[in-house]
């Protein structure tokens, strides 16, 4: 299989159950039930395989990339899509609070380095800190990008927008291909 048939959204598909397998793995280890873990792998290597074998003697003319206007959701790491879905609850018609934005966030530098902290309507800051390993994804992803006012505090982007709504959307509608926020 040739490395230049293999999508980004592909690799995720394969992280996503991975993460599926091992968090499965966890939670019958720490409630001391039996999982079969090792046919888990095993089915799982299977189905990449024979989707590799389809990538093989698939039409190169047919795989140009085209243009998305959102970031599938699965391509987010699990600990960046809590931190966008905190940051976007607004746009959920189930768990949505009374503002109609999405929150900011403030880059803090501490003396453990640098630390996020979420800032609601009207600069209301959540105690908690978020770590910058879930924030950094974002921004990269161009998910999140520095206001113009302050540079220490980012905002979502129109692409982060999109994305969020696609994912609430679905969120709301109980979506079972969803991925997982966060392993646990």
């Amino acid at each position: 299989m040739s490395k230049s048939n293999i999508t980004d959204n592909l690799k995720a598909e394969f992280k996503e159950v991975a993460r599926n397998i091992v968090s499965k793995d966890r939670n019958a280890r720490k409630s001391g039930h039996s999982n079969n873990t090792i046919n888990d792998i095993e089915r799982a290597l299977v189905k990449a395989f024979r989707l590799g074998q389809k990538y093989i003697s698939f039409d190169d003319s047919r795989s140009s990339p085209v243009a998305n206007d959102i970031i599938d959701w699965i391509e987010i790491p699990p600990r960046s899509r809590r931190t966008l879905a905190d940051l976007t609850t607004c746009f959920s018609r189930i768990y949505g609070r009374c503002r109609e934005k999405p929150s900011h966030i403030e880059r803090v530098i501490s003396e453990k380095g640098c630390v996020w902290n979420i800032i609601h309507c009207e600069d209301v800051r959540e105690q908690r800190h978020i770590a910058n390993g879930s924030v950094a994804p974002l921004i990269r992803m161009g998910l999140l990008a520095p206001s113009a006012e302050n540079a220490e505090i980012f905002s979502v982007t129109k692409l982060g927008i999109k994305t969020s709504k696609v994912y609430w959307h679905r969120s709301d509608l109980n979506d079972p291909t969803l991925p997982k926020i966060q392993i646990g």
